[in-house]
């Protein structure tokens, strides 16, 4: 269980500095969007994805999550 909290802990520490502006993340993506789109590097790669997701368009979101 404790392992479980520090990976949570991990992934926050990600998405944060993968989205250092809180306040502009995009509400109609869910947490599980966020995790994958945070493993990112490029950030004009993970705006677009943003971009897929909220448009629909998971499968590119499903691609990536699998590639990684």
């Amino acid at each position: 269980m404790f392992e479980n909290f520090l990976r949570q802990i991990r992934l926050f520490g990600v998405f944060f500095s993968s989205f250092p502006i809180w306040n502009a993340v995009r509400t109609e993506l869910s947490w599980t969007h966020y995790r994958i789109i945070s493993r990112i590097d490029n950030p004009d790669h993970r705006i677009q994805y943003v971009n897929h997701a909220i448009e629909g368009n998971l499968l590119e979101l499903i691609k990536f999550s699998m590639i990684q």
